[in-house]
């Protein structure tokens, strides 16, 4: 097998998992577990929606790749439609996401009802899943899963390229997610009040982009 082959659903996953969209919701969706207090837990517990998000986004990425060896090139022309709706509909997520965190940053006073590390529970079907999920639908992650698997010959490398862009954007959204919460909880370990301002940051960069996305979608109709 040719490592080109390999290498460029792999890089495509990768670069796609650090799109801005991308990198402002799960910063939002993690900013919920950070802790005053840096240990392997509390990695962990900022961690996971990151982690959940991307399993979301791959199993999106899984159907319009199962889609496109079974419609092949008329599933562009669909997408077409389904994308822009798609498109307006990120757009609301993000803004929802952005306010909700504006308004849990009031219940940090201090950090005092964050003080120590969110249970991690193993519900993957979680908030973060449904909304990773509808990322990879909406927006070019499914649309490069497609194109790849129509350029492939058979369905063992439909597979391969399918399978290899899911793990680049795994690889993504897992580094992120572990420098995110390292950061993060060394900061909130140093003040308290970083908890807070977190989540303020953060959810008004997801509602920004998620505005940005709503007038994109109007001037483009």
């Amino acid at each position: 097998m040719d490592l080109i082959f390999v290498l460029r659903p792999l890089l495509v996953g990768l670069i796609h998992s650090l799109e801005p969209d991308h990198v402002a919701t799960v910063s939002t969706l993690a900013a919920e577990r950070v802790s005053p207090k840096l240990s392997l837990k509390s990695i962990q517990s900022v961690s996971s929606p990151a982690l959940r998000w991307a399993l979301g986004h791959i199993v999106a990425v899984f159907i319009f790749g199962a889609l496109a060896l079974g419609f092949k090139k008329t599933l562009i022309l669909w997408m077409d439609d389904f994308n822009s709706w798609s498109y307006l509909g990120i757009g609301i997520l993000m803004c929802w996401i952005g306010l909700f965190a504006i308004h849990r940053s009031k219940s940090f006073r201090g950090g005092t009802e964050n003080s120590t590390e969110k249970k991690i529970t193993l519900n993957i079907f979680s908030k973060s899943f449904w909304i990773g999920m509808m990322h990879g639908a909406a927006g070019s992650g499914g649309l490069l899963g497609t194109v790849l698997v129509l350029h492939t010959e058979s369905l063992w490398d439909a597979f391969t390229v399918v399978s290899f862009e899911c793990i680049g954007i795994l690889l993504g959204t897992g580094i992120y997610a572990i420098l995110l919460a390292v950061v993060a909880n060394r900061f909130a370990e140093k003040n308290t009040r970083f908890l807070k301002w977190i989540n303020i940051l953060t959810g008004t960069v997801s509602l920004g982009i998620g505005a940005y996305t709503i007038y994109d979608w109007i001037n483009l109709s």
